[in-house]
């Protein structure tokens, strides 16, 4: 008797229990990725950042909207995209990016936390879901003279390098080139007499 009472609760916690999770699968599941696209992040130099959204779950997402609120008009300039984006519907096993390139005013350390996605679910959600993409942590924002230090072309430092240092060595090498000259001649003219 106690065995046919066990099996009936576990049949009973499997039903419920499957129940919520064909729930939980049949509404829309977003998951934010957001990542910087370039190598190195300079002071007045484009920064772009990428923000993929994937719906993994089995329904439509409604009414998504994109926030990032982490570049600041005094520390950051947009010069592509915006701060916030809304998709009126993501379809379900599918993904959507969004890309914004804003410009650092001022080098050093800057915190770049997540940026936040809101959406209704399903059709017949009322509640709004609320999620977080990942973030990137600390960035270090380098300064654009020591950037073209580091990693710029030094074509034109050459070329200025050689336009100064040729009279340094083309003198002397005339010089030496007119006086062996006048000595072959003047070694010519012994022979000749």
């Amino acid at each position: 008797m106690k065995c046919v009472i066990f099996l009936l609760c576990a049949l009973l916690a499997n039903v419920v229990y499957s129940e919520t999770v064909v729930d939980e699968l049949e509404d829309a599941k977003l998951l934010v990725a957001k990542n910087v696209l370039n190598n190195y992040i300079v002071e007045g130099l484009n920064l772009t950042i990428k923000y993929t959204v994937h719906n993994i779950g089995s329904s439509p997402a409604l009414n998504v909207k994109l926030q990032d609120e982490n570049f600041p008009a005094e520390y950051f300039e947009y010069a592509s995209g915006f701060s916030v984006a809304q998709w009126a519907r993501i379809p379900p096993k599918s993904n959507v990016d969004h890309v914004v390139i804003v410009s650092p005013k001022m080098p050093g350390m800057f915190n770049l936390t997540s940026a936040v996605v809101t959406y209704l679910p399903s059709e017949k959600a009322s509640k709004v879901q609320t999620g977080y993409s990942t973030e990137l942590g600390e960035v270090y924002i380098q300064r654009l003279s020591d950037y073209n230090r580091r990693y710029a072309s030094q074509t034109l430092n050459w070329i200025l390098f050689i336009i100064i240092a040729s009279p340094s060595i083309l003198i002397p090498f005339f010089l030496w080139k007119s006086s062996t000259n006048k000595y072959q001649k003047s070694k010519k003219a012994k022979k000749s007499n």
